[in-house]
């Protein structure tokens, strides 16, 4: 770690170093020092869908939800087909209370992967938070279906909405 932070004072735009130490610092939970090197980086590396992505999940997981739903809309500008993109914007947009957009979001997530099992049951959860019961329901039972290995998270759901 230090010689990485030696690189990065040394080098201020080496990019490699400085993205491993970001990467580094975010497994140790130093998430907020983690996000000032990307953000260091985004002028010099403007086209990196890999930073975009890293800075919205890290901006994602310090709930800074609208500085994260931007990051992996430039992401998905640099990368559309990346169904985890798509995936977390729509957990992100959930969490903004952007219900249509989510849907959407977790809808183009199991299209570019022909069927992603989180964004699947993401989609299901997302429904019940909005009140959807039934459409709850049936996605669970359709992620259930098509995707057995996601069953012990869904059978608690489905026992609370059969019950």
């Amino acid at each position: 770690m230090e010689q990485l932070r030696q690189r990065v004072v040394m080098n201020p735009r080496d990019t490699t170093a400085r993205g491993e130490l970001a990467l580094k610092l975010e497994k140790l939970g130093f998430t907020e020092e983690a996000l000032s090197h990307y953000r260091e980086m985004e002028p010099l590396m403007p086209g990196s869908w890999q930073l975009f992505f890293n800075m919205a999940k890290t901006c994602q997981t310090l709930k800074r939800y609208p500085e994260a739903a931007r990051a992996y809309e430039q992401t998905l500008q640099l990368n559309s087909a990346n169904a985890d993109a798509w995936n977390n914007l729509g957990l992100v947009y959930g969490e903004l209370k952007e219900f249509p957009r989510a849907v959407t979001a977790f809808e183009r997530a199991m299209e570019e992967r022909g069927g992603h099992s989180l964004a699947s049951f993401n989609l299901a959860v997302l429904f019940l938070n909005m009140g959807d019961k039934s459409a709850a329901l049936r996605q669970f039972q359709t992620t259930a279906q098509k995707f057995p290995s996601m069953q012990p998270y869904i059978s608690p759901y489905l026992k609370l909405l059969t019950d």
